[in-house]
């Protein structure tokens, strides 16, 4: 096993995540508030707001609706459905828990499993896994009986059931965790980074926060150490930043540690890129509130732009 000593890193700092948690908590919360992330044409919105949405007579949601891909995934009596941009019901309202479409596919809850659905609704994925996360790059992630491992969209298990937990794969990398240490293995199950740390995040933009020895910090795919800090971590890097916060002040650390957007601001948005949603820079530029009022910000922190008042 690989030594490392984050004493010796160049920046003394340690860090606190209160985002890159393990997914499969991620997983229920986002669940729990039905806020789906993943995609960015999902959003948690009244769909009696959305323009040509029409709401059907008679139906009386009991939630806000969640739109993606055309169809918007709401609950009635306790049990979900979607509904398509007319408001009619596409798919019956018969699941336990229903999740926004993401690349042609919704994760669905039915009698305490979990499994997929397309746009039809026909069960494409049998509803069999105690758990199941969306598809990435070709693979998700699932649990059956206690262990995880990862199905490709024929539902033929390419990772066996083997992590005590694990996350989607980013960047050709995903977290998993045995007897509570964590690594990255890549989609042949080959381990790539050893599992020997307290924690480990996901890999964007080349890099990963991890937990070792009480020290927090951020390594390579090559296992190198690039920075620790003893900031909160909001969200990975984007376009070169990550978001950070500390006693509730938000800015932005560069890839080698550095405070290059003070820690001055009072919310960050989220902003859209590409098939997903970013916390963070977008073309070069971030959406923050501060004294009440958002703007647009640049990579080192200059104001461009008043957005709202």
């Amino acid at each position: 096993m690989q030594s490392i000593n984050l004493n010796n890193t160049k920046k003394e700092k340690g860090l606190v995540l209160n985002i890159w948690l393990p997914m499969s908590l991620v997983a229920m919360i986002i669940a729990l508030s039905f806020i789906m992330i993943s995609s960015a044409s999902a959003q948690m919105i009244d769909c009696q707001q959305v323009p040509k949405f029409h709401m059907p007579k008679g139906l009386d949601l009991e939630s806000y609706c969640v739109i993606s891909e055309g169809l918007a995934a709401v609950s009635k009596n306790d049990k979900w459905g979607f509904l398509d941009t007319r408001g009619k019901i596409a798919i019956p309202f018969k699941y336990d828990l229903a999740r926004s479409f993401d690349d042609g596919l919704a994760i669905v809850r039915l009698g305490g499993k979990e499994g997929f659905i397309d746009r039809k609704g026909k069960v494409v994925i049998p509803i069999e896994y105690d758990e199941v996360l969306n598809f990435s790059e070709g693979l998700a992630a699932v649990n059956k009986n206690g262990k995880w491992g990862y199905i490709n969209k024929a539902n033929q298990v390419i990772i066996p059931f083997e992590y005590d937990d694990t996350i989607a794969f980013s960047e050709g990398l995903a977290q998993v965790t045995k007897d509570s240490k964590q690594g990255f293995i890549n989609q042949y199950n080959e381990v790539v980074i050893p599992l020997m740390y307290e924690y480990a995040g996901w890999f964007s933009e080349g890099l990963a926060a991890i937990k070792l020895n009480d020290k927090y910090g951020f390594i390579d795919k090559n296992n190198n150490i690039k920075f620790v800090t003893d900031y909160y971590v909001e969200y990975g890097f984007s376009e070169g930043r990550v978001l950070v916060n500390k006693n509730r002040k938000y800015g932005f650390l560069d890839t080698e540690g550095n405070d290059v957007v003070p820690l001055i601001y009072d919310e960050v948005d989220w902003l859209e890129k590409g098939d997903t949603t970013i916390l963070g820079f977008v073309n070069g530029n971030a959406r923050v509130k501060k004294d009440g009022k958002w703007f647009i910000i640049d990579r080192q922190g200059m104001r461009k732009d008043y957005m709202f008042k």
